[in-house]
């Protein structure tokens, strides 16, 4: 992998060679970028293809904090954060015994029988080693926003059940000033 070329992204962040992470902790913090009207529930509206989110870790050997999730590590993005968008926590709540975050949908109609599957993948980039991607099959095709209207758009209980899975993730204020 590339080095990160991006002088305004701190060290800690760049993958430089590190493996990826292969297991995850029941705990483990996710931070996702979204739209300040969306902040509730970024997944509502959103077109479920592959979901870019950074791995905090958890919160005894943090990986990234909240607010590296809203760097911009594109080399051709003038702007080196996103200023008009605001983060999303998520904690994984539940993993299978190989201590992985994926999970199967099923929905049958019209005598036709569709499976989804998510799985929790980290994806480092060579300035944001704690990214991380939820991706998406649908048949054992991944779910690109390329591929989206022809495989998972078809199939709206299971958009539905994907949505509502991401968003159960989501840690809602318990406490607010506001």
């Amino acid at each position: 992998m590339e080095n990160c070329k991006l002088d305004y992204i701190p060290v800690r962040l760049h993958s430089n060679d590190r493996p990826p992470i292969r297991n995850f902790r029941v705990g483990h913090l996710l931070y996702h970028r979204a739209s300040p009207e969306e902040i509730e529930n970024p997944y509502k509206k959103v077109t479920i293809a592959e979901l870019s989110h950074n791995l905090g870790g958890d919160t005894e050997k943090p990986l990234s904090s909240p607010g590296d999730v809203l760097f911009s590590v594109k080399e051709d993005e003038e702007a080196e954060r996103y200023i008009d968008k605001e983060v999303c926590t998520l904690r994984i709540i539940s993993l299978n015994e190989k201590n992985q975050y994926e999970k199967e949908f099923t929905q049958e109609k019209n005598g036709h029988l569709a499976t989804a599957r998510i799985k929790l993948i980290h994806d480092p980039v060579p300035c944001m080693y704690p990214h991380c991607i939820f991706r998406i099959w649908l048949n054992g095709v991944v779910v690109t926003f390329g591929s989206y209207k022809q495989t998972l758009k078809k199939w709206r209980k299971i958009r539905t059940e994907l949505k509502q899975e991401l968003a159960s993730m989501i840690i809602q204020k318990a406490v607010s000033q506001k």
